[in-house]
């Protein structure tokens, strides 16, 4: 059973015999099952063109890596209690193209000195360096008192939109003794990112 779909006009249709023609119903908008199934592959096909033939955005470009180093010069106060240690640290930071090295931070930064060591440019990589002196802060657990055992960390940051962060192992490390009393010192540098 099919349903149509008819309008309510009405018209009178001239007869070629001369009479008049009894009134019957105007036939627009009648449609068929067939006829939807059409109308809709036709929209599906449109549609699907328009999206291939629609201009794609860009692809996002990878973020920029920056390279960041330190080489841990002395330790001259611990203080496990406030959570702090005092530090004397060279850092530096590597990367390619156009970027801004003071966007790159100490992230557990207490109260740091930070003097500039100067540039160097070197086949399109860039290097800033520079002395870090001062008090960092850290987390000292102490449930294995008096056995316990301290990482002593220099955390760096930078905002996602600006890049991603990259340990550069070259130079990395630390000096073989430190100024610190009252600890046995494990000269072991771990890089973590």
């Amino acid at each position: 059973a099919r349903r149509r779909v008819v309008s309510a006009l009405s018209a009178r249709t001239p007869n070629p015999s001369g009479g008049r023609a009894p009134l019957t119903r105007a036939r627009a908008g009648v449609f068929h099952r067939r006829d939807v199934r059409a109308l809709m592959l036709l929209v599906g096909v449109i549609l699907s063109w328009a999206l291939l033939l629609a201009p794609r955005p860009a692809a996002a470009d990878p973020p920029r890596q920056v390279y960041v180093g330190v080489h841990l010069r002395d330790v001259t106060r611990f203080d496990q209690r406030n959570g702090t240690f005092d530090v004397d640290a060279e850092a530096w930071v590597k990367w390619l193209g156009d970027f801004d090295p003071s966007l790159v931070r100490v992230a557990n930064e207490a109260s740091l000195q930070r003097d500039d060591l100067g540039a160097e440019d070197d086949h399109g990589w860039h290097v800033r360096r520079w002395r870090l002196r001062g008090t960092l802060r850290g987390e000292f657990p102490l449930h294995r008192f008096p056995f316990d055992a301290q990482a002593l960390g220099v955390t760096f940051e930078l905002p996602e939109r600006d890049g991603v962060l990259v340990a550069d192992l070259t130079g990395s490390g630390m000096e073989s003794h430190f100024s610190v009393t009252g600890w046995d010192y494990d000269p072991h540098f771990r890089p973590h990112a």
